[in-house]
């Protein structure tokens, strides 16, 4: 590895952790599949805990999330403590950088299976690397928490177990663990880890070692499902822990500081929870899958794929054919014919499913880098290939990364701001009360005083309510924030605004930031106010009596949803300001 090379790929390195820092909100599962969960069960704050996550469902697997989120959560919650640097609430830009720099540390990961793949097949490692490194999956999809990024990453490791197997003779523990962790993490992982699985059979028996890698392989994988059976039963109930005087046992920590000895330790088998299965039930029911929304079966071949790939789509196929025509001769061809199965296998089990996202094939990233770049020989590294693939990745990293749903997180931040700050709050003559903000506290000051703030989202996707960081502790307290989210529909809004009474117009004093209430109806004693935030293109009805005040505005954001409304909105204004915004309104009174 040159210089040249090593300068260039710590430069992409440097760009990747800046585009996981960017805003842009790609689908609600890159928080709700991991950060809203692990935040709810290690940072102690309110959070929304999707279905897949509830005891009677228990269709998805928590060690994964609780390793990638979970732990890097515990660790700067442990690190807050220790420095006095965080209280019980955490700034919702810390949160949003650990779970963000967590994911770009594993997308490194797949570097490096790249890089030690083609050392291993005697190949420039150059092209394949960088080609990784300048992706938009890599740039975009790899450094959020989504389990498409995780299932992209343990495919990586399988392909180099794979390898490593041939080459070096190792005994297929390993690959069996990781294939297996594959299945836990996502149901769709067997359609990329079967070929993977085929080819070790394959390897083991040309070899003629097929009786005691297989029971390695199936040993690895036996483990490895015990203990994502036992943590997911642990999680959800279907194992409980106690000592032999009948102590519950909550908290790892118990274990010892207790005082007790692990012979006293007592396990409970209620049931043995099987996430995958679980998972797979769900999905097998179309009523089910037609909540997530229903999509042709050409969807994945004709647009997800060139969307994610651009020109790799369609260059990695005249390659294959290119390849295919002394395959035969290579050291290496079982892999080629794997790669390959991998993206058959994929598309068309992928394809049959009547749900499609664009995210689900991003473990396509390095089987199809893998099958361009296999003949170097040939011209595949053309400046005007670069170009395009530099240009495309470039241009959807950027609409993907940062504009895309862009404000929903600003937002967020505005509104813990709003609601997490409350330093003292006083009776105006009005009738109304004032609050100061200040820092982020350990508890709110309001004097006495109980604040409820409702926080309606509307035509956004879902807010992640863990950037809001209320504590479990606070729940009943004198400071309540509601969120609620009413998706696109109209009806929910003015079902959620009607009711709302806005406060009466201040001039703040300068220098001083001051939020107001008013004393609610619905709840005796209780002051209260309502933010709304929505696009900049959302049309909002008349309230009566009310109107909108606007606090903040936050850019880019767009929605592809509403890209119709987005160009008339940006037309008639002249201004693509309006068109690409996110607005955070307050409800006051005429």
């Amino acid at each position: 590895m040159g210089k040249t090379f090593r300068i260039l790929y710590g430069a992409l390195l440097c760009f990747r952790y800046l585009m996981a820092m960017l805003p842009g909100y790609i689908h609600p599962d890159e928080f709700f599949q991991s950060p809203e969960v692990m935040a709810n069960a290690v940072l102690k704050v309110q959070t929304f805990v999707p279905w897949e996550y509830h005891t009677d469902n228990a269709a998805r697997s928590v060690l994964i999330p609780f390793l990638t989120t979970g732990l890097p959560f515990w660790v700067m919650k442990q690190y807050g403590q220790w420095m006095g640097t965080f209280g019980d609430v955490f700034p919702s830009t810390t949160i949003l950088k650990v779970e963000r720099v967590s994911f770009f540390a594993l997308s490194t990961i797949v570097d490096y299976c790249v890089y030690r793949l083609c050392r291993k097949m005697e190949k420039d490692e150059l092209l394949p690397v960088l080609l990784v490194a300048t992706s938009q999956v890599t740039l975009v999809y790899c450094v959020r928490p989504f389990s498409n990024a995780i299932e992209s990453c343990l495919l990586c490791l399988s392909l180099l177990g794979l390898v490593s197997f041939d080459l070096d003779g190792t005994s297929g523990f390993t690959l069996g663990a990781i294939l297996v962790a594959g299945i836990f993490n996502r149901i769709t992982f067997p359609l990329f880890g079967i070929p993977i699985g085929i080819g070790f059979l394959y390897i083991a028996a040309r070899q003629g070692r097929f009786f005691s890698s297989s029971t390695a392989f199936l040993l690895g994988a036996g483990l490895a499902a015990g203990v994502f059976v036992v943590t997911d039963s642990l999680y959800f109930g279907g194992l409980t822990l106690s000592w032999a005087d009948g102590t519950p046992i909550t908290a790892v920590t118990q274990l010892w500081a207790d005082g007790h000895a692990l012979s006293a330790l007592r396990a409970n088998w209620t049931s043995v929870v099987l996430t995958p299965l679980n998972n797979l039930h769900y999905n097998l029911d179309a009523s089910n899958l037609a909540e997530h929304g229903l999509h042709p079966h050409y969807l994945h071949l004709l647009v997800n794929l060139p969307m994610l790939y651009g020109p790799l789509a369609f260059m990695a196929l005249w390659a294959i054919y290119a390849a295919s025509k002394f395959i035969r001769r290579d050291r290496f061809a079982y892999l080629f014919y794997v790669l390959v199965s991998i993206v058959v296998v994929s598309m068309v089990g992928l394809s049959a499913m009547p749900h499609q996202e664009a995210r689900f094939l991003v473990p396509l990233l390095v089987p199809l880098i893998l099958l361009y770049t296999w003949d170097q020989s040939i011209s595949i590294g053309s400046i005007y290939f670069l170009l395009l693939w530099v240009a495309f990745n470039f241009v959807f990293s950027v609409v993907m990364g940062n504009m895309h749903q862009g404000g929903v997180v600003p937002s967020m931040e505005a509104v813990q701001r709003q609601t997490m700050r409350i330093d003292g709050c006083e009776l105006l003559a009005t009738g109304d009360l004032t609050c100061t903000l200040g820092d982020l506290a350990s508890e709110p000051r309001t004097n006495g005083y109980r604040l409820k703030t409702h926080v309606v989202y509307y035509k956004t996707y879902m807010p992640p309510r863990h950037l809001l960081s209320q504590p479990h502790s606070w729940a009943g307290g004198d400071n309540q924030v509601e969120i609620t989210d009413v998706a696109g529909s109209e009806d929910k809004l003015l079902a959620a605004l009607t009711p709302r009474l806005g406060t009466h117009y201040r001039r703040h004093t300068s220098g001083k930031l001051e939020i107001e209430f008013t004393p609610s109806e619905d709840e005796p004693g209780t002051y209260e106010r309502t933010l709304l935030i929505c696009p900049g293109i959302a049309k909002l009805k008349d309230l009566s009596g009310r109107k909108y005040m606007l606090l903040a505005a936050y850019q880019p954001h767009i929605n592809f949803d509403d890209f119709g409304d987005m160009f008339s909105a940006a037309s008639n204004s002249n201004s693509l300001d309006r068109a690409a915004t996110i607005n955070v309104f307050s409800l006051i009174r005429e």
